[in-house]
């Protein structure tokens, strides 16, 4: 099986719920888990550089190169 930092966004979106949630924090960089998250009325990224690479404030990456731990 590919380590899951060499795996392709499709390959990512196949897997199924379990396989996708043993893999750590730090390894998967999802928004959902990342340190610059915040809420206010949702959810936003409040990373300045990851805002302006992605062009919006709105969390849904995985493997990002912005991630924290939180």
């Amino acid at each position: 099986m590919k380590k899951f930092n060499e795996m392709t966004q499709n390959e990512i979106n196949t897997m199924s719920e379990e396989d996708f949630k043993v893999i750590p924090p730090d390894e998967r960089r999802s928004c959902y888990d990342c340190g610059h998250l915040k809420s206010a009325l949702s959810w936003w990224c409040t990373n300045k550089e990851a805002q302006k690479v992605r062009g919006t404030s709105l969390p849904g990456c995985i493997k990002c190169t912005f991630w924290k731990h939180s």
